[in-house]
């Protein structure tokens, strides 16, 4: 490497520190007053309505295992189909589509759970 490259390098690394210096405080402010603040803003309101959420109701454990089971498995059928679409989606690189067994260890692997059993390449 020459200098240039090396100073170059120092400079981007010297604006990326500058601007969070000068950013830190004002950032740091806005986003205390977003979480401390028990106004909603009009596309939160907007997207409660939706749902059909009451935002000022405490959540109940039952609604709380609702939402984890759905979110769960809408995440496994998306990374399972994914995996088993890869060889006709745009940018897939002539790979071929995942097995069905292999592609459902991995979508279920990514279910949060501690038993970290993901397949890895040897």
């Amino acid at each position: 490497m020459d200098a240039a490259t090396i100073w170059t390098g120092v400079l981007q690394i010297a604006t990326v520190l500058l601007i969070l210096a000068l950013l830190y405080r004002p950032l740091g402010d806005w986003i205390a007053h977003l979480y401390t603040s028990a106004k909603d803003w009009r596309v939160e309101r907007g997207t409660y309505r939706l749902v059909g959420v009451d935002p000022a109701s405490e959540q109940t454990w039952q609604a709380y295992a609702r939402g984890v089971l759905v979110f769960s498995v809408a995440g496994v059928l998306f990374v399972y189909a994914l995996q088993r679409f890869q060889a006709v989606l745009p940018y897939s690189l002539g790979l071929p589509a995942v097995e069905p067994g292999l592609a459902f260890n991995t979508a279920v692997s990514f279910v949060p759970t501690r038993t970290g059993s993901r397949t890895r390449p040897s």
